[in-house]
């Protein structure tokens, strides 16, 4: 009987492992870096979520004698920032709003914006309630109490963002709003609210 080997009709495999590695080593990488993509926007989208809890109870357990200050809420949104470790924060990616929207008695559930905070790491603005002001009508209070309104934007970029710019991913807005009643009292007062 004639061997294969012999005659030559086989040929060697010692570079086949080789081009294998090859061909695969670009889906690896593509793989690997796609999970640490992902990882890094869950783990910046859930620290957004926590900011805006943090931010709306430290604004919710002001005491019933209290009167917030602007620098106050400023206070609160600055060290709350240290929730967003390691992601940056400054001011063109994160701002925050807070605000108080009370309903009434008698006003058969219409709630109004009692004063809305927006701050920036850069600045901070009190705004006090102004026609038109409304909360989203998806909102029904309960007469005589109020909320704390808190919403976060973060705009996170991600670590591969020049490489996913041609799919529009190369920076993604992640939001968060959470409402908590006042722990004290019927309503949280800021200075200048009448």
């Amino acid at each position: 009987m004639i061997s294969f080997r012999k005659v030559g009709l086989v040929r060697s495999e010692s570079g086949a492992t080789a081009i294998e590695f090859a061909l695969i080593a670009p889906v690896l990488v593509f793989i690997l870096c796609g999970s640490f993509e992902l990882t890094q926007a869950i783990t910046a989208s859930r620290k957004t979520a926590v900011l805006s809890r943090t931010i709306s109870d430290f604004v919710s357990q002001t005491k019933r004698s209290a009167t917030l200050s602007s620098s106050d809420l400023s206070a609160i949104a600055q060290a709350s920032t240290a929730v967003m470790y390691p992601f940056p924060v400054n001011g063109s990616n994160l701002s925050v709003t807070v605000e108080s929207i009370y309903t009434p008695i008698g006003s058969t559930g219409t709630s109004k914006v009692q004063w809305t905070y927006a701050w920036h790491p850069d600045t901070g603005t009190l705004t006090p309630y102004t026609s038109g002001n409304e909360p989203d009508s998806t909102y029904d209070g309960i007469e005589g109490k109020s909320v704390i309104k808190c919403t976060v934007a973060y705009h996170y970029t991600p670590v591969f963002g020049k490489l996913l710019a041609s799919l529009k991913l190369d920076q993604v807005t992640l939001s968060q709003d959470t409402m908590m009643a006042p722990r004290s009292g019927s309503n949280v007062k800021v200075e200048g609210q009448s």
